[in-house]
């Protein structure tokens, strides 16, 4: 979704002054919450009320982009995917750091709640991304991980910081563009 999520923080920002690049995105916006971005993107004026409302605000866009363009659909083969991950009782969860209201509207726009029966959220957990094992811990997943380290697991991810600092045997990096 960050290509998403890159178009309402251009059109958002804009009026700022921002130009928001790709490059920037990534240095300044990609992995952090809301509070933390706009706290250095918004002026210094902005009570953390108003930051708090302007990263709600933004997150709104965001579901009525996806809505509006009907652009949220499980990739090709996913389905199929989990359905034999679920015959097999394998367990399975995703970590995001969408907040919750945007995790449960793609996880319910795709219709893969069914195979999703935990979803950890970074603004929820004590440190966001691109730490899953420490989501897992303070989420009292436990039986996801043991010891400090995730048990041998495939993770499909949009977000190429955590496919570059996870501690893990198998990584697919999966964006908008990928066909699988």
């Amino acid at each position: 979704t960050d290509h998403i999520h890159m178009l309402i923080f251009k059109q958002l920002m804009q009026p700022f002054g921002y130009e928001i690049t790709e490059e920037f995105y990534k240095e300044r916006i990609t992995g952090k919450h809301n509070p933390e971005i706009f706290r250095h993107l918004l002026p210094s004026t902005y009570t953390h009320e108003e930051i708090i409302a302007f990263g709600e605000m933004k997150e709104e866009k965001f579901r009525e982009y996806v809505t509006s363009e009907k652009c949220m659909q499980p990739l090709l083969g996913l389905l199929e995917l989990l359905s034999e991950i679920k015959n097999n009782n394998l367990k399975v969860a995703i970590v995001t750091n969408a907040c919750r209201k945007n995790a449960e509207f793609m996880v319910s726009t795709m219709e893969i709640e069914r195979f999703f029966p935990v979803v950890i959220i970074g603004d929820e957990c004590v440190r966001g991304k691109p730490r899953p094992t420490k989501n897992v811990r303070h989420q009292g997943m436990n039986d996801f991980a043991t010891q400090n380290k995730l048990l041998d697991l495939i993770l499909f991810s949009s977000s190429l910081i955590i496919t570059k600092t996870g501690n893990f045997n198998y990584v697919a990096r999966i964006s908008h563009k990928s066909r699988i």
